[in-house]
Protein backbone atom coordinates (compact mmCIF):
# COMPACT_ATOMS: atom_id res chain seq x y z
CA UNK A 1 0.00 0.00 0.00
CA UNK A 2 1.81 2.95 -0.82
CA UNK A 3 1.09 5.84 1.31
CA UNK A 4 2.02 10.01 0.50
CA UNK A 5 4.12 12.37 1.95
CA UNK A 6 2.36 16.06 2.62
CA UNK A 7 4.93 18.52 0.81
CA UNK A 8 5.21 20.88 3.61
CA UNK A 9 7.37 19.21 7.16
CA UNK A 10 5.39 18.46 10.15
CA UNK A 11 6.80 22.13 11.60
CA UNK A 12 5.45 23.73 9.08
CA UNK A 13 2.77 25.45 10.79
CA UNK A 14 4.89 26.14 13.90
CA UNK A 15 7.19 28.40 11.81
CA UNK A 16 4.56 29.77 9.85
CA UNK A 17 3.00 31.34 13.03
CA UNK A 18 6.40 32.18 14.12
CA UNK A 19 7.33 34.52 11.79
CA UNK A 20 3.96 36.28 12.54
CA UNK A 21 5.40 37.15 15.72
CA UNK A 22 8.60 38.59 14.57
CA UNK A 23 10.19 42.01 14.70
CA UNK A 24 9.69 44.07 11.39
CA UNK A 25 13.66 43.98 11.27
CA UNK A 26 13.01 40.79 9.99
CA UNK A 27 10.70 41.35 7.44
CA UNK A 28 13.16 41.23 4.26
CA UNK A 29 14.23 37.79 5.33
CA UNK A 30 10.68 36.68 5.01
CA UNK A 31 10.64 38.33 1.29
CA UNK A 32 13.54 36.11 0.66
CA UNK A 33 12.01 33.13 2.03
CA UNK A 34 9.31 34.06 -0.35
CA UNK A 35 11.29 34.36 -3.72
CA UNK A 36 12.67 31.22 -3.20
CA UNK A 37 9.76 29.32 -2.83
CA UNK A 38 8.83 30.98 -6.37
CA UNK A 39 12.11 29.62 -7.34
CA UNK A 40 11.23 26.01 -6.19
CA UNK A 41 7.70 25.84 -8.02
CA UNK A 42 9.74 26.85 -11.06
CA UNK A 43 11.99 23.33 -11.03
CA UNK A 44 8.86 21.43 -9.49
CA UNK A 45 9.31 19.33 -12.98
CA UNK A 46 13.25 18.24 -12.24
CA UNK A 47 13.05 17.69 -8.65
CA UNK A 48 16.86 16.96 -7.42
CA UNK A 49 17.35 13.83 -5.42
CA UNK A 50 18.41 14.18 -2.06
CA UNK A 51 21.52 14.02 -1.90
CA UNK A 52 22.31 16.84 -4.79
CA UNK A 53 20.29 19.18 -2.47
CA UNK A 54 22.63 18.48 0.48
CA UNK A 55 25.53 19.11 -1.62
CA UNK A 56 24.18 22.50 -2.25
CA UNK A 57 23.54 22.99 1.30
CA UNK A 58 27.66 22.11 1.69
CA UNK A 59 28.91 24.69 -0.67
CA UNK A 60 26.04 27.17 -0.29
CA UNK A 61 27.14 29.72 2.58
CA UNK A 62 28.40 32.62 0.38
CA UNK A 63 26.88 35.25 0.55
CA UNK A 64 23.57 35.49 3.04
CA UNK A 65 25.03 32.80 4.99
CA UNK A 66 24.06 31.99 8.12
CA UNK A 67 20.52 32.31 7.45
CA UNK A 68 20.44 35.38 5.14
CA UNK A 69 18.35 33.41 3.01
CA UNK A 70 20.34 34.52 -0.15
CA UNK A 71 19.12 33.31 -3.55
CA UNK A 72 21.38 30.78 -4.58
CA UNK A 73 21.07 28.57 -1.31
CA UNK A 74 18.56 26.17 -0.04
CA UNK A 75 17.20 25.79 3.62
CA UNK A 76 16.79 22.62 5.43
CA UNK A 77 13.01 23.08 5.51
CA UNK A 78 13.27 23.86 1.21
CA UNK A 79 15.48 20.36 1.11
CA UNK A 80 12.87 18.62 2.73
CA UNK A 81 9.92 19.78 1.06
CA UNK A 82 11.63 18.82 -1.87
CA UNK A 83 12.38 15.49 -0.77
CA UNK A 84 8.76 15.23 -0.16
CA UNK A 85 7.78 16.19 -3.63
CA UNK A 86 10.34 13.90 -5.53
CA UNK A 87 8.94 10.66 -3.45
CA UNK A 88 5.23 11.36 -3.71
CA UNK A 89 6.66 11.40 -7.63
CA UNK A 90 7.95 8.42 -7.44
CA UNK A 91 4.63 6.86 -6.07
CA UNK A 92 2.78 8.20 -8.95
CA UNK A 93 4.85 6.45 -11.34
CA UNK A 94 4.84 3.26 -9.72
CA UNK A 95 0.53 3.85 -10.07
CA UNK A 96 0.97 4.64 -13.29
CA UNK A 97 -0.68 7.94 -12.96
CA UNK A 98 2.91 9.76 -13.61
CA UNK A 99 1.35 12.48 -16.34
CA UNK A 100 3.65 15.46 -17.06
CA UNK A 101 2.47 18.68 -17.42
CA UNK A 102 3.02 18.89 -21.01
CA UNK A 103 0.97 16.16 -21.19
CA UNK A 104 -1.73 17.31 -19.23
CA UNK A 105 -1.72 20.22 -21.34
CA UNK A 106 -2.35 18.40 -24.63
CA UNK A 107 -5.44 16.60 -22.98
CA UNK A 108 -6.40 20.29 -22.03
CA UNK A 109 -6.09 21.24 -25.94
CA UNK A 110 -7.62 18.48 -27.07
CA UNK A 111 -10.47 19.40 -25.11
CA UNK A 112 -10.99 22.54 -25.71
CA UNK A 113 -10.46 21.81 -29.28
CA UNK A 114 -13.08 19.17 -29.25
CA UNK A 115 -15.79 21.88 -27.76
CA UNK A 116 -15.34 23.83 -30.33
CA UNK A 117 -16.60 21.39 -32.99
CA UNK A 118 -20.07 22.09 -31.35
CA UNK A 119 -23.14 21.21 -33.86
CA UNK A 120 -23.27 23.08 -36.87
CA UNK A 121 -20.73 26.00 -34.65
CA UNK A 122 -18.81 26.43 -38.56
CA UNK A 123 -21.48 26.12 -41.16
CA UNK A 124 -23.76 28.46 -42.74
CA UNK A 125 -24.29 32.36 -41.86
CA UNK A 126 -21.35 34.08 -39.79
CA UNK A 127 -22.36 36.03 -36.79
CA UNK A 128 -22.67 39.52 -37.48
CA UNK A 129 -20.26 42.18 -35.78
CA UNK A 130 -21.98 43.89 -32.87
CA UNK A 131 -21.84 47.08 -34.05
CA UNK A 132 -20.49 50.05 -31.01
CA UNK A 133 -23.15 51.42 -28.61
CA UNK A 134 -24.32 54.87 -28.31
CA UNK A 135 -23.45 56.86 -25.20
CA UNK A 136 -26.68 56.86 -23.17
CA UNK A 137 -28.97 59.58 -23.11
CA UNK A 138 -28.23 62.42 -20.06
CA UNK A 139 -30.03 65.06 -19.03
CA UNK A 140 -29.96 68.26 -19.89
CA UNK A 141 -30.62 69.27 -15.90
CA UNK A 142 -28.12 67.57 -14.41
CA UNK A 143 -25.49 69.36 -16.97
CA UNK A 144 -26.69 72.40 -16.15
CA UNK A 145 -28.48 73.31 -19.18
CA UNK A 146 -32.29 74.14 -19.75
CA UNK A 147 -34.38 71.29 -20.51
CA UNK A 148 -35.85 71.06 -23.81
CA UNK A 149 -39.42 72.99 -24.12
CA UNK A 150 -42.06 71.01 -25.88
CA UNK A 151 -45.55 72.25 -26.73
CA UNK A 152 -47.99 71.02 -28.81
CA UNK A 153 -47.04 72.27 -32.47
CA UNK A 154 -43.72 70.49 -31.37
CA UNK A 155 -45.06 66.90 -30.71
CA UNK A 156 -46.98 67.15 -34.07
CA UNK A 157 -44.09 67.61 -35.90
CA UNK A 158 -42.00 65.18 -34.39
CA UNK A 159 -45.09 62.29 -34.33
CA UNK A 160 -45.42 63.42 -38.84
CA UNK A 161 -41.48 63.09 -39.07
CA UNK A 162 -41.70 59.55 -37.30
CA UNK A 163 -44.70 58.56 -39.78
CA UNK A 164 -41.99 59.61 -42.72
CA UNK A 165 -39.37 57.65 -41.53
CA UNK A 166 -41.97 54.44 -41.17
CA UNK A 167 -42.91 55.09 -44.28
CA UNK A 168 -39.06 55.47 -46.25
CA UNK A 169 -38.48 52.11 -44.39
CA UNK A 170 -40.80 50.01 -46.20
CA UNK A 171 -39.11 48.74 -49.11
CA UNK A 172 -39.89 50.11 -52.88
CA UNK A 173 -43.22 48.86 -54.06
CA UNK A 174 -42.24 47.27 -56.79
CA UNK A 175 -40.02 43.67 -57.87
CA UNK A 176 -37.10 43.24 -55.83
CA UNK A 177 -33.72 41.81 -57.85
CA UNK A 178 -32.60 38.54 -56.93
CA UNK A 179 -29.31 39.85 -55.15
CA UNK A 180 -27.79 38.04 -52.46
CA UNK A 181 -26.60 39.76 -49.05
CA UNK A 182 -24.05 37.28 -48.28
CA UNK A 183 -22.93 36.68 -51.87
CA UNK A 184 -21.83 38.32 -55.07
CA UNK A 185 -23.68 38.45 -58.45
CA UNK A 186 -22.60 34.79 -58.79
CA UNK A 187 -24.51 34.24 -56.45
CA UNK A 188 -27.88 35.39 -57.65
CA UNK A 189 -26.93 33.34 -60.85
CA UNK A 190 -26.40 30.49 -58.41
CA UNK A 191 -29.81 30.88 -57.32
CA UNK A 192 -31.38 31.18 -60.46
CA UNK A 193 -29.87 28.17 -61.26
CA UNK A 194 -31.64 26.15 -58.76
CA UNK A 195 -34.78 27.49 -59.09
CA UNK A 196 -35.00 26.51 -62.43
CA UNK A 197 -33.43 23.11 -61.38
CA UNK A 198 -36.64 22.68 -59.34
CA UNK A 199 -39.24 24.08 -61.49
CA UNK A 200 -37.83 21.42 -64.16
CA UNK A 201 -38.23 18.55 -61.47
CA UNK A 202 -41.78 19.97 -60.83
CA UNK A 203 -42.76 19.20 -64.32
CA UNK A 204 -40.85 16.11 -64.48
CA UNK A 205 -43.23 15.14 -61.22
CA UNK A 206 -46.36 16.95 -62.54
CA UNK A 207 -46.02 14.87 -65.93
CA UNK A 208 -45.42 11.89 -64.16
CA UNK A 209 -48.58 11.93 -62.12
CA UNK A 210 -50.86 13.25 -64.84
CA UNK A 211 -50.68 16.91 -64.38
CA UNK A 212 -51.78 16.46 -61.02
CA UNK A 213 -48.66 17.08 -58.95
CA UNK A 214 -48.36 15.13 -55.64
CA UNK A 215 -50.90 12.63 -54.59
CA UNK A 216 -53.31 13.57 -52.16
CA UNK A 217 -52.81 12.12 -48.71
CA UNK A 218 -55.45 9.50 -47.83
CA UNK A 219 -58.26 10.31 -45.68
CA UNK A 220 -58.02 9.42 -42.53
CA UNK A 221 -61.63 8.58 -41.59
CA UNK A 222 -60.51 4.74 -41.11
CA UNK A 223 -57.98 5.68 -39.07
CA UNK A 224 -59.70 7.59 -36.66
CA UNK A 225 -62.11 4.53 -35.53
CA UNK A 226 -58.75 2.29 -35.17
CA UNK A 227 -57.02 4.32 -32.25
CA UNK A 228 -54.45 2.20 -32.67
CA UNK A 229 -50.76 4.09 -33.88
CA UNK A 230 -49.68 2.84 -37.06
CA UNK A 231 -46.23 1.15 -35.68
CA UNK A 232 -44.61 0.97 -39.00
CA UNK A 233 -44.85 5.07 -38.76
CA UNK A 234 -43.43 4.97 -35.44
CA UNK A 235 -40.58 3.24 -36.34
CA UNK A 236 -39.73 5.37 -38.86
CA UNK A 237 -39.91 8.27 -36.40
CA UNK A 238 -37.76 6.08 -34.03
CA UNK A 239 -35.44 6.03 -36.53
CA UNK A 240 -34.84 9.52 -37.65
CA UNK A 241 -31.18 10.81 -36.61
CA UNK A 242 -29.47 14.13 -37.24
CA UNK A 243 -25.50 14.22 -37.94
CA UNK A 244 -23.47 16.96 -37.60
CA UNK A 245 -23.20 18.36 -40.92
CA UNK A 246 -26.91 18.50 -40.95
CA UNK A 247 -26.76 21.46 -38.88
CA UNK A 248 -26.04 25.10 -39.90
CA UNK A 249 -27.13 28.47 -39.46
CA UNK A 250 -29.75 30.23 -41.80
CA UNK A 251 -30.72 33.20 -40.80
CA UNK A 252 -29.13 36.10 -38.99
CA UNK A 253 -32.25 36.56 -35.96
CA UNK A 254 -35.02 34.80 -34.50
CA UNK A 255 -36.46 32.70 -37.30
CA UNK A 256 -40.16 33.12 -37.68
CA UNK A 257 -41.24 31.14 -40.11
CA UNK A 258 -39.91 27.86 -42.06
CA UNK A 259 -40.83 25.98 -45.12
CA UNK A 260 -39.47 22.50 -46.82
CA UNK A 261 -39.74 22.67 -50.73
CA UNK A 262 -41.69 19.33 -51.95
CA UNK A 263 -39.47 18.32 -54.56
CA UNK A 264 -38.57 14.50 -54.02
CA UNK A 265 -35.02 14.83 -55.75
CA UNK A 266 -33.41 18.68 -54.52
CA UNK A 267 -33.50 18.96 -50.88
CA UNK A 268 -34.08 23.00 -49.70
CA UNK A 269 -35.29 24.69 -46.87
CA UNK A 270 -35.85 28.16 -46.28
CA UNK A 271 -36.60 30.40 -43.33
CA UNK A 272 -37.32 33.65 -42.16
CA UNK A 273 -36.86 36.15 -39.08
CA UNK A 274 -37.82 38.62 -37.52
CA UNK A 275 -35.77 41.18 -39.74
CA UNK A 276 -37.22 40.30 -42.80
CA UNK A 277 -34.17 37.98 -44.10
CA UNK A 278 -34.80 34.93 -46.00
CA UNK A 279 -32.26 31.97 -46.21
CA UNK A 280 -32.28 29.50 -48.59
CA UNK A 281 -30.23 26.15 -48.11
CA UNK A 282 -29.60 23.14 -50.74
CA UNK A 283 -28.87 20.91 -48.46
CA UNK A 284 -26.60 18.47 -50.40
CA UNK A 285 -25.47 20.90 -52.61
CA UNK A 286 -22.27 22.89 -53.03
CA UNK A 287 -23.33 26.07 -51.97
CA UNK A 288 -24.54 26.48 -48.22
CA UNK A 289 -26.71 29.47 -48.11
CA UNK A 290 -28.10 31.84 -50.44
CA UNK A 291 -29.70 34.99 -48.12
CA UNK A 292 -32.00 37.68 -48.99
CA UNK A 293 -33.92 40.71 -47.34
CA UNK A 294 -37.19 41.05 -49.11
CA UNK A 295 -38.75 42.53 -46.36
CA UNK A 296 -37.93 44.80 -43.75
CA UNK A 297 -39.63 43.24 -40.59
CA UNK A 298 -40.97 40.18 -39.13
CA UNK A 299 -41.50 37.65 -41.83
CA UNK A 300 -44.71 36.11 -40.64
CA UNK A 301 -45.39 33.16 -42.59
CA UNK A 302 -44.07 31.35 -46.00
CA UNK A 303 -45.62 28.95 -48.33
CA UNK A 304 -44.86 27.84 -51.77
CA UNK A 305 -47.77 27.58 -54.32
CA UNK A 306 -49.99 25.08 -54.52
CA UNK A 307 -49.73 25.04 -58.40
CA UNK A 308 -46.17 26.18 -58.77
CA UNK A 309 -43.38 25.46 -56.09
CA UNK A 310 -41.06 27.84 -58.20
CA UNK A 311 -43.01 30.60 -56.08
CA UNK A 312 -42.69 31.33 -52.66
CA UNK A 313 -45.25 33.94 -50.72
CA UNK A 314 -43.91 35.22 -47.94
CA UNK A 315 -46.05 37.74 -45.70
CA UNK A 316 -44.20 40.50 -43.18
CA UNK A 317 -45.08 42.79 -40.73
CA UNK A 318 -44.09 45.52 -42.74
CA UNK A 319 -47.41 45.88 -44.63
CA UNK A 320 -46.34 43.87 -47.85
CA UNK A 321 -46.94 40.14 -49.45
CA UNK A 322 -44.14 39.56 -52.02
CA UNK A 323 -43.72 36.44 -54.33
CA UNK A 324 -40.34 34.67 -55.26
CA UNK A 325 -41.48 34.70 -58.96
CA UNK A 326 -38.87 32.76 -61.37
CA UNK A 327 -40.19 34.28 -64.85
CA UNK A 328 -39.50 38.13 -63.20
CA UNK A 329 -36.53 36.90 -61.34
CA UNK A 330 -37.36 39.35 -58.50
CA UNK A 331 -39.42 39.27 -54.98
CA UNK A 332 -42.37 40.53 -56.76
CA UNK A 333 -44.93 42.57 -54.61
CA UNK A 334 -48.46 41.18 -54.20
CA UNK A 335 -50.43 43.44 -52.31
CA UNK A 336 -48.98 46.23 -49.75
CA UNK A 337 -51.37 47.68 -46.58
CA UNK A 338 -53.44 50.50 -47.63
CA UNK A 339 -56.50 53.21 -47.85
CA UNK A 340 -58.61 49.60 -48.39
CA UNK A 341 -56.74 47.12 -46.58
CA UNK A 342 -56.12 49.36 -43.31
CA UNK A 343 -53.63 47.41 -40.80
CA UNK A 344 -50.22 47.97 -40.00
CA UNK A 345 -48.87 44.74 -41.23
CA UNK A 346 -49.21 41.15 -42.48
CA UNK A 347 -49.63 38.60 -40.05
CA UNK A 348 -50.54 35.62 -41.69
CA UNK A 349 -51.62 34.59 -45.49
CA UNK A 350 -52.85 31.14 -46.60
CA UNK A 351 -53.65 29.53 -50.13
CA UNK A 352 -55.22 26.26 -50.68
CA UNK A 353 -54.82 23.64 -53.31
CA UNK A 354 -58.26 24.01 -54.39
CA UNK A 355 -58.31 27.69 -55.16
CA UNK A 356 -54.95 28.47 -55.61
CA UNK A 357 -55.26 31.77 -57.08
CA UNK A 358 -56.91 33.25 -53.70
CA UNK A 359 -54.93 33.92 -51.03
CA UNK A 360 -56.24 34.60 -47.44
CA UNK A 361 -54.79 37.49 -45.21
CA UNK A 362 -54.89 39.00 -41.58
CA UNK A 363 -53.47 41.57 -40.27
CA UNK A 364 -51.96 43.20 -36.99
CA UNK A 365 -55.35 44.62 -35.56
CA UNK A 366 -57.91 42.15 -36.72
CA UNK A 367 -58.40 42.72 -40.03
CA UNK A 368 -59.06 39.53 -42.71
CA UNK A 369 -59.28 39.76 -46.32
CA UNK A 370 -58.65 37.98 -49.41
CA UNK A 371 -55.99 38.70 -52.33
CA UNK A 372 -56.89 37.73 -56.24
CA UNK A 373 -52.85 36.96 -56.88
CA UNK A 374 -54.26 36.78 -60.63
CA UNK A 375 -54.94 40.63 -60.82
CA UNK A 376 -53.27 41.54 -57.72
CA UNK A 377 -56.51 43.37 -56.05
CA UNK A 378 -58.64 42.49 -53.04
CA UNK A 379 -61.69 41.11 -52.87
CA UNK A 380 -62.82 42.07 -49.78
CA UNK A 381 -61.82 43.40 -46.79
CA UNK A 382 -63.66 42.52 -43.23
CA UNK A 383 -61.75 45.31 -40.99
CA UNK A 384 -63.42 44.38 -37.54
CA UNK A 385 -62.93 40.21 -38.00
CA UNK A 386 -61.14 39.82 -34.53
CA UNK A 387 -60.72 42.14 -31.81
CA UNK A 388 -57.32 41.84 -31.68
CA UNK A 389 -53.74 40.58 -33.64
CA UNK A 390 -54.41 37.64 -35.97
CA UNK A 391 -52.34 34.96 -35.21
CA UNK A 392 -53.53 32.57 -37.92
CA UNK A 393 -55.23 32.26 -41.24
CA UNK A 394 -56.07 28.71 -43.05
CA UNK A 395 -57.84 27.79 -46.29
CA UNK A 396 -60.02 24.24 -45.41
CA UNK A 397 -58.12 21.70 -47.10
CA UNK A 398 -61.39 19.89 -48.93
CA UNK A 399 -63.90 22.44 -48.01
CA UNK A 400 -64.11 25.64 -50.91
CA UNK A 401 -65.24 28.89 -49.58
CA UNK A 402 -64.20 27.76 -45.97
CA UNK A 403 -60.94 29.35 -43.86
CA UNK A 404 -60.30 29.72 -40.10
CA UNK A 405 -58.75 32.19 -37.86
CA UNK A 406 -57.19 32.54 -34.76
CA UNK A 407 -56.26 35.41 -32.66
CA UNK A 408 -55.26 36.81 -29.29
CA UNK A 409 -58.67 37.96 -28.84
CA UNK A 410 -58.74 34.11 -27.44
CA UNK A 411 -60.95 33.07 -30.34
CA UNK A 412 -60.90 30.84 -33.29
CA UNK A 413 -63.67 31.33 -36.12
CA UNK A 414 -64.81 29.69 -38.77
CA UNK A 415 -66.11 31.89 -42.12
CA UNK A 416 -67.43 31.29 -45.38
CA UNK A 417 -65.55 34.34 -47.43
CA UNK A 418 -68.82 34.35 -49.72
CA UNK A 419 -70.60 36.01 -46.82
CA UNK A 420 -67.02 37.29 -44.87
CA UNK A 421 -68.41 39.34 -42.46
CA UNK A 422 -70.59 36.55 -41.04
CA UNK A 423 -69.13 34.71 -38.80
CA UNK A 424 -70.54 30.51 -39.42
CA UNK A 425 -69.37 30.34 -35.79
CA UNK A 426 -66.80 30.74 -32.97
CA UNK A 427 -64.78 28.83 -30.77
CA UNK A 428 -64.09 30.67 -27.33
CA UNK A 429 -61.33 30.21 -25.25
CA UNK A 430 -60.02 31.54 -21.26
CA UNK A 431 -56.49 32.44 -23.18
CA UNK A 432 -54.53 33.88 -26.59
CA UNK A 433 -54.26 31.26 -29.13
CA UNK A 434 -51.52 30.26 -31.20
CA UNK A 435 -52.55 28.89 -33.92
CA UNK A 436 -55.68 26.61 -35.33
CA UNK A 437 -54.64 24.02 -38.48
CA UNK A 438 -56.94 21.74 -40.38
CA UNK A 439 -54.90 18.09 -41.06
CA UNK A 440 -54.47 18.02 -44.66
CA UNK A 441 -57.90 15.54 -44.82
CA UNK A 442 -59.84 18.23 -43.18
CA UNK A 443 -61.15 15.56 -40.23
CA UNK A 444 -58.98 17.74 -37.40
CA UNK A 445 -59.00 20.92 -36.49
CA UNK A 446 -56.02 21.62 -34.17
CA UNK A 447 -55.90 24.52 -31.95
CA UNK A 448 -52.61 25.88 -29.98
CA UNK A 449 -54.05 27.49 -26.66
CA UNK A 450 -51.49 29.67 -23.83
CA UNK A 451 -53.09 27.92 -21.20
CA UNK A 452 -50.64 24.84 -22.12
CA UNK A 453 -53.52 22.52 -23.78
CA UNK A 454 -53.53 21.33 -27.45
CA UNK A 455 -57.09 20.72 -28.47
CA UNK A 456 -58.28 18.47 -30.75
CA UNK A 457 -61.70 18.55 -32.54
CA UNK A 458 -63.17 16.24 -35.27
CA UNK A 459 -64.12 17.88 -38.00
CA UNK A 460 -66.06 20.79 -36.48
CA UNK A 461 -66.80 21.88 -39.76
CA UNK A 462 -69.44 18.62 -40.81
CA UNK A 463 -71.04 18.88 -37.76
CA UNK A 464 -73.91 20.54 -37.04
CA UNK A 465 -72.50 23.86 -35.36
CA UNK A 466 -73.87 27.27 -35.93
CA UNK A 467 -73.19 30.55 -34.43
CA UNK A 468 -75.70 30.05 -31.97
CA UNK A 469 -74.82 27.02 -31.27
CA UNK A 470 -70.90 26.36 -31.44
CA UNK A 471 -68.84 23.96 -30.38
CA UNK A 472 -66.47 24.76 -27.34
CA UNK A 473 -63.45 23.36 -25.73
CA UNK A 474 -65.69 20.53 -23.87
CA UNK A 475 -66.42 19.25 -27.87
CA UNK A 476 -62.65 18.56 -28.64
CA UNK A 477 -62.06 15.00 -28.93
CA UNK A 478 -58.95 14.93 -26.85
CA UNK A 479 -57.47 17.97 -24.82
CA UNK A 480 -53.48 17.41 -24.69
CA UNK A 481 -51.48 19.09 -21.94
CA UNK A 482 -48.63 20.68 -23.34
CA UNK A 483 -46.08 23.75 -22.34
CA UNK A 484 -46.42 26.46 -24.73
CA UNK A 485 -45.22 28.80 -22.54
CA UNK A 486 -42.21 29.83 -24.93
CA UNK A 487 -41.90 33.41 -23.80
CA UNK A 488 -40.08 36.53 -24.97
CA UNK A 489 -37.04 35.54 -26.83
CA UNK A 490 -38.05 32.32 -28.24
CA UNK A 491 -41.15 31.72 -31.40
CA UNK A 492 -44.32 30.53 -30.46
CA UNK A 493 -44.81 27.00 -31.20
CA UNK A 494 -46.15 26.15 -34.48
CA UNK A 495 -47.33 22.86 -35.48
CA UNK A 496 -47.24 21.31 -38.58
CA UNK A 497 -49.16 18.11 -40.01
CA UNK A 498 -47.16 15.40 -41.76
CA UNK A 499 -48.70 15.06 -45.44
CA UNK A 500 -47.47 11.12 -45.23
CA UNK A 501 -49.26 10.47 -42.43
CA UNK A 502 -52.42 13.23 -42.04
CA UNK A 503 -53.15 12.13 -38.28
CA UNK A 504 -49.92 13.14 -37.26
CA UNK A 505 -48.81 16.71 -35.87
CA UNK A 506 -45.15 17.88 -34.96
CA UNK A 507 -44.57 20.41 -32.48
CA UNK A 508 -41.44 22.10 -30.07
CA UNK A 509 -41.01 21.20 -26.59
CA UNK A 510 -39.37 22.89 -23.46
CA UNK A 511 -38.95 19.66 -21.86
CA UNK A 512 -35.47 18.62 -21.14
CA UNK A 513 -33.44 16.77 -22.26
CA UNK A 514 -34.65 18.90 -26.18
CA UNK A 515 -36.41 16.85 -28.15
CA UNK A 516 -39.28 17.37 -30.90
CA UNK A 517 -42.37 15.28 -30.01
CA UNK A 518 -44.93 13.75 -32.55
CA UNK A 519 -48.42 13.20 -31.78
CA UNK A 520 -51.49 11.50 -33.31
CA UNK A 521 -54.52 13.27 -33.91
CA UNK A 522 -56.58 9.84 -33.79
CA UNK A 523 -55.35 8.63 -30.18
CA UNK A 524 -54.18 11.87 -28.45
CA UNK A 525 -51.06 10.25 -27.83
CA UNK A 526 -47.58 11.07 -28.40
CA UNK A 527 -46.24 8.55 -30.46
CA UNK A 528 -42.67 9.89 -30.78
CA UNK A 529 -40.02 12.12 -29.19
CA UNK A 530 -37.11 13.67 -31.35
CA UNK A 531 -33.69 13.33 -29.88
CA UNK A 532 -30.22 13.87 -30.60
CA UNK A 533 -27.15 14.66 -29.42
CA UNK A 534 -26.15 17.51 -31.22
CA UNK A 535 -29.65 19.27 -30.53
CA UNK A 536 -29.54 21.21 -27.58
CA UNK A 537 -31.91 24.09 -28.05
CA UNK A 538 -36.13 23.96 -28.47
CA UNK A 539 -37.10 23.82 -31.98
CA UNK A 540 -40.20 26.10 -32.37
CA UNK A 541 -40.79 25.47 -35.99
CA UNK A 542 -40.85 21.82 -37.40
CA UNK A 543 -41.57 20.87 -40.93
CA UNK A 544 -41.82 17.25 -42.44
CA UNK A 545 -41.22 16.87 -45.75
CA UNK A 546 -43.99 16.00 -48.08
CA UNK A 547 -43.00 12.73 -49.69
CA UNK A 548 -39.79 11.51 -48.13
CA UNK A 549 -38.77 10.23 -44.83
CA UNK A 550 -37.20 13.74 -43.46
CA UNK A 551 -38.01 16.27 -40.39
CA UNK A 552 -36.76 19.65 -40.23
CA UNK A 553 -36.60 21.86 -37.05
CA UNK A 554 -35.12 25.43 -36.48
CA UNK A 555 -34.74 27.33 -33.43
CA UNK A 556 -35.10 30.95 -32.60
CA UNK A 557 -31.30 31.48 -33.34
CA UNK A 558 -31.48 30.44 -37.09
CA UNK A 559 -30.16 27.58 -36.87
CA UNK A 560 -31.79 24.30 -38.81
CA UNK A 561 -31.55 20.58 -37.89
CA UNK A 562 -32.29 18.45 -40.38
CA UNK A 563 -33.56 15.13 -39.31
CA UNK A 564 -32.87 11.69 -42.24
CA UNK A 565 -34.78 8.13 -42.02
CA UNK A 566 -33.15 5.25 -43.35
CA UNK A 567 -32.17 5.62 -46.92
CA UNK A 568 -32.08 9.45 -47.13
CA UNK A 569 -28.26 9.38 -46.18
CA UNK A 570 -26.14 12.21 -48.08
CA UNK A 571 -26.13 11.46 -51.20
Amino acid sequence: MHSFTLPFPAHTTARRRSTRSRPTVEDNDSGDDEDDDVQVKEELSVVPPTSGAMAMVSGGGGEGGGGGGGSSAMSAFELERLDNIRRNQEVLRSLGLGATRSEIGLNAAAQQQARKKTAGSSRGLKPAKRESREPTRRSARTEGKDAPFYNEEKLIMEVAAQSAREEEKRMDEGPLTLETLNRSEEGGADFLGLLKQLLSEHEGEASATGGKGLAPAASSSSSSKNKKPDMDYVERLAALTLAEEDILKLTPSRVTSMVVHPSERTLVVVAADVDGHLGVWQVDGEKDVFQFRPHIAKVASMQYHPADPSKLISASHDGTVRCLDLEKQAFDLLVATDEKFQDSGFTCASQAAHSPDNLYLAGHEGSTGLLDIRSRTLAWVHGEAHGKKVNSIEAHPTREHLFVSSSTDRAVTLWDDRKPKKEVWTIAHTNSINNATFNPTGDHLLITCQNHMLYVHPDPVAGNFTASNPPDVTTAQYRIKHNNNTGRWLSKFWPTWDPKHPDAFVIGSLEQPRRIEVFSASSGFQIASVRSEWMNSVQSINQFHPTRNILVGVNSSGRVHFYRGPGEERR
